[in-house]
């Protein structure tokens, strides 16, 4: 009788033992399920954008090409352009204002400021006033300011 008891006890403590087992490599497959789904979700992560945009250094003769490339690319003739390099006391960035009259069709004028857009970043269309001396011609006369943005600290 004393036999059976004991390998009553044991039989009950292996199953015990193998329910635990088996129960630890359950939550060890679940665990390494989750950290698999962490990783994934980590690498299809988009990257951090910075806060700020990056500006490029200060430099008015490569504005000044940019400008002239854009409109030319455009065969857009400027007849009047100035360049006014405005600095912000309290501003983290130099301000460089571009203004400039251009004659053409309504399309020329509009393909230079998307161009500009798409090219130039760090420059945005600030105004645009627009003329027509006649009604039934389709050139205009158009008056446009751009805001160019540099960073401060390559300014000397």
């Amino acid at each position: 009788m004393f036999n059976g008891v004991a390998a009553l006890a044991a039989l009950l403590i292996w199953m015990g033992e193998t329910h635990a087992v088996a129960s630890a490599q359950q939550q060890l497959l679940q665990l390494r399920g989750q950290s698999q789904r962490l990783e994934a979700g980590q690498r299809a992560a988009p990257p951090a954008k910075p806060i700020a945009p990056v500006l490029p250094w200060f430099d008015s003769a490569s504005l000044v090409g940019q400008f002239s490339h854009i409109a030319g690319e455009a065969k857009l003739p400027l007849d009047e352009v100035a360049y006014v390099l405005e600095e912000g006391g309290n501003q983290p960035y130099l301000r460089y204002r571009v203004t400039m009259t251009v004659s053409a069709a309504y399309p020329v004028i509009r393909r230079f400021a998307d161009d500009v857009a798409a090219t130039a970043s760090n420059v945005d269309l600030d105004t645009i006033a627009c003329q027509r001396a006649d009604v039934s011609t389709p050139v205009l006369s158009c008056e446009l300011a751009f805001s160019a943005f540099f960073r401060k600290d390559g300014h000397g």
